[in-house]
């Protein structure tokens, strides 16, 4: 059993030693602008934002990751004075949204010999962008409840980024980085999401110490 063990670890690791995993997770904005005429639109917005990542060095400098994304709700309140049945009015209008992705990435980091390290990527992102609009116009007007409508779009659209992980310890990286990818639902509403953020980068050999703890064990 130990020498059946032995061989896979050393198999395992010969190929292993040309690869790194690691994890991400950083945290910072979600910085929303969709076009609108003539003036801005209501679902512009700046958001908090949190993403975890998880990826491989599958060749020297070459990447591929998965990572999940979520951008908090934005709110914007509009107020329209109106005259209605000869009496002046004002409409309140809320306009939310919210946005979350799961992206595919493949890319390019520059060597590891420095402190730090570029990384340049480009994928694609499955995002689901909700939007909320709520007016009392009905409540003012008819006397009657106010109702909201929601508007919940699935979007595949390209994106891309770039970070630069900058060494603590071995093995332990801060990484300032910064996405963008639009947020385009037809033709209804065109958009683009720009995401800055910071966060930690943990790089391991984890499968092959697994493979070694596990074979001293038995």
């Amino acid at each position: 059993m130990k020498s059946g063990l032995l061989i896979a670890f050393i198999t395992f690791s010969s190929s292993a030693s040309a690869q790194s995993f690691f994890l991400d997770g950083s945290a910072g904005a979600d910085i929303r602008r969709f076009s609108a005429e003539p003036e801005k639109s209501p679902f512009d917005g700046t958001a908090s934002a949190f993403s975890l990542a998880a990826g491989t060095e599958f060749i020297r400098h070459w990447i591929a990751s998965a990572a999940i994304d979520v951008g908090g709700r934005t709110t914007t309140s509009t107020t329209t004075d109106v005259v209605f049945s000869g009496r002046s009015l004002t409409i309140h209008n809320s306009y939310s949204a919210e946005r979350r992705s799961v992206s595919v990435l493949g890319g390019y980091r520059s060597a590891d010999q420095r402190r730090w390290r570029m990384g340049y990527y480009a994928g694609v992102s499955f995002s689901t962008l909700r939007r909320e609009i709520v007016s009392d116009a009905e409540s003012v007007v008819l006397q009657s409840p106010a109702p909201g409508s929601v508007y919940e779009q699935r979007l595949t659209s390209a994106i891309v980024a770039v970070d630069v992980a900058i060494r603590v310890v071995p093995h332990l990286a801060i990484i300032p980085a910064l996405r963008a990818q639009p947020l385009t639902i037809g033709t209804e509403l065109g958009g683009v999401s720009v995401r800055p953020s910071v966060g930690a980068r943990q790089c391991s050999v984890s499968p092959v110490i697994t493979l070694i703890i596990h074979a001293n064990m038995i």
